[in-house]
């Protein structure tokens, strides 16, 4: 048993040697040992203008052709399905402007009421500039919008910016 306890006070030797001479460096001024970098974290900014949203954004949902919401520089916006057997179709299509930080989109083709008339419809919407990645992405938070597809589609979705 004696035996066994000199074998481990050996191995307390060196160690204690190695924090000697570690502590001995650190103190002398030897570089310290490098850390990970952490990541830049990019804060959401609201979008106020144009500028800020021209370009076009793939959209895909679950279960749907995948889309395309289009703003041009004219003030206009598009969503198109850019795949699968609708492709080329436009679902949404008219004008859009900022007041403030809300952004609005007015349809060209109005909302259809319950007694089947058509009524102007515009939607509001909080758009966040951020980045995936090292990319821009729009993240859309809806504030009012009747038109129900137009909600289902960008509602709570984040979409990559592809700048023209």
């Amino acid at each position: 048993m004696s035996a066994k306890k000199r074998v481990t006070l050996w191995w307390l030797i060196p160690v204690s040697a190695i924090v000697l001479v570690a502590l001995t460096l650190s103190a002398c001024g030897a570089p310290a040992p490098t850390s990970v970098p952490t990541p830049t974290v990019v804060p959401e900014v609201l979008a106020s203008k144009a500028q800020d949203i021209i370009g076009a954004l793939p959209i895909t949902v679950p279960g749907e052709p995948e889309l395309q919401l289009e703003f041009t520089k004219e003030g206009t916006y598009s969503i198109a399905a850019v795949s699968g057997s609708y492709k080329g179709a436009t679902f949404d299509a008219g004008k859009f402007w900022f007041e403030g930080t809300q952004l609005k989109f007015e349809s060209t083709e109005g909302c259809l009421t319950a007694q089947g008339e058509t009524k102007p419809c515009i939607g509001t919407y909080q758009v966040y500039v951020t980045k995936q990645g090292d990319k821009p992405a729009l993240k859309f938070v809806m504030v009012e919008d009747q038109f129900a597809d137009r909600k289902t589609v960008l509602h709570k979705r984040t979409c990559l910016l592809v700048k023209p």
